[in-house]
């Protein structure tokens, strides 16, 4: 994806459906636990998860320089690339999409 105003339509996008994703994984655990160890919340072209029992944070967010999606966690980051083949966003090292890769650090950060 060369065109920088369709990475950022794309990336837009990307992080919509992820937020829609963890609303409803915190809904769930909610449901579940009578409460959410996480809260979203969007800042500019970012999402933030916000963990409540904690300080910590994780910080999901396009670069638009390299056409990635940047996820910083308390102790990592990763730079995720476009694969235009999936339409998704993944993890050149294990292959992970966007939100299977948030949800495995949502688990391991319990």
């Amino acid at each position: 994806m060369n065109d920088e105003h369709e990475y950022r339509l794309t990336a837009s996008a990307v992080l919509d459906t992820l937020k829609r994703h963890l609303v409803e994984r915190a809904e769930h655990d909610r449901a579940e636990h009578d409460r959410s160890a996480f809260e979203v919340r969007e800042q500019d072209d970012a999402l933030s998860i916000v963990f409540v029992d904690s300080s910590d944070r994780f910080l999901i967010a396009p670069h638009v320089p390299t056409r990635q999606m940047h996820v910083a966690a308390p102790s990592s980051a990763f730079q995720l690339d476009w694969d235009s083949r999936t339409e998704k966003f993944f993890l050149p090292r294990t292959g992970e999409n966007l939100i299977p890769l948030v949800d495995r650090l949502l688990t391991e950060h319990h």
